[in-house]
């Protein structure tokens, strides 16, 4: 069946053939007067393609405006709604056939590229070459392709986004491994320090049970040199320049407790400050934001030590500083009781 039928002057064949090639091109059943078979009846076969037609195409130019054939094929398909006109050259509105001059008609450029014309005739050959009932089910297949290919983008997008998410999370769980290492390794460094300061306060401990002990004898000792004393003052008979020289023992020894208690002192406030630096360290560790529930309670247990051994050091370097103060005093006095001995 004849998709195209051409009217045109056969002055104008030449110019005419171009646009009828290219629509043999786009697969249009496309035919003109050279299509007429040698022999057949020439009007009877051009009025059966003409019917036969779905569209019409007219070339309005200077030869085909005088052309009784053109403007009868024209006054026919513009009857049958199937006329698409196409001007080859400006035609005067005086020039144009009767009942044809307010049909819109598509210009064919003298000079230049005519793709776009082409492009829009072919465009106008096809909505009167199909159906309605084609052009319907096409629209309704372009638009339903239009919402697939639509879903289709979107799905890509979610796609991408949960791809970008994956990765973030896969790099959010790798540096959350790295960091329960690293609190791990910074847990069991407290824990070994914690060990140390519970090894430190039980020889504190055992030092200060000593240091009460030679408190004790120091103490005695002191009240005996005092009863001396009162003895020596009221006349009678002491021994105490023959206790001159375990005087000098006692004082050595009073003097290494307190060298001791110092050393102990030292040591005490040094581990006190270290517990007070690995409470900080992990209060700011726990107030980052990155941080699990799991590393948080870490850093927590981390605290909660380090403040018992700030407290148990604190305590000790109290106790030591007593015992100095005790163990000078003794110690002042002992020397002193003994010169006076010495003396006497």
């Amino acid at each position: 069946m004849t998709d195209v039928f051409i009217s045109y002057s056969s002055e104008d064949r030449e110019r005419v053939r171009p646009i009828h090639d290219a629509l043999v091109e786009e697969g249009f059943d496309v035919f003109w007067d050279q299509d007429v078979p040698p022999g057949s009846d020439w009007d009877e076969c051009i009025r059966q393609h003409l019917d036969a037609a779905r569209c019409a195409i007219v070339f309005w130019s200077g030869y085909s405006v005088k052309s009784k054939n053109v403007k009868h094929e024209a006054s026919i398909a513009e009857s049958a709604g199937k006329l698409i006109p196409v001007l080859l050259d400006p035609i005067e509105v005086s020039q144009f056939p009767m009942g044809h001059y307010t049909t819109q008609a598509l210009l064919w450029p003298a000079n230049g590229d005519a793709s776009a014309t082409l492009r829009r005739l072919t465009e106008e050959v096809e909505a009167k070459a199909m159906r309605r009932w084609m052009r319907r089910k096409m629209a309704e297949l372009e638009g339903r392709v239009a919402s697939l290919t639509k879903a289709r983008e979107q799905n890509e997008d979610r796609e991408n986004i949960q791809h970008r998410r994956i990765s973030e999370l896969e790099t959010e769980l790798e540096q959350g491994r790295r960091e329960r290492g690293r609190l791990q390794t910074a847990l069991i460094s407290a824990t070994e320090k914690l060990s140390e300061v519970q090894a430190a306060l039980t020889a504190s401990q055992e030092d200060l049970s000593r240091f009460k002990l030679n408190a004790q004898t120091a103490q005695q000792r002191v009240v005996q040199l005092e009863t001396e004393l009162r003895n020596e003052k009221s006349g009678e008979p002491t021994a105490a320049a023959a206790d001159v020289g375990p005087a000098k023992n006692e004082v050595a020894v009073i003097e290494a407790q307190v060298h001791y208690a110092g050393r102990a002192l030292a040591i005490c406030l040094l581990i006190c400050l270290a517990s007070i630096a690995v409470f900080f360290l992990a209060d700011t560790k726990y107030n980052e934001e990155f941080y699990t529930y799991a590393m948080r309670e870490h850093w927590e247990k981390i605290k909660i030590a380090a403040t018992i051994g700030a407290g148990v050091m604190a305590f000790m370097a109290f106790i030591f500083f007593l015992a100095l103060i005790v163990h000078g005093k003794r110690l002042r006095s002992i020397k002193k009781a003994a010169n006076e001995s010495v003396s006497f």
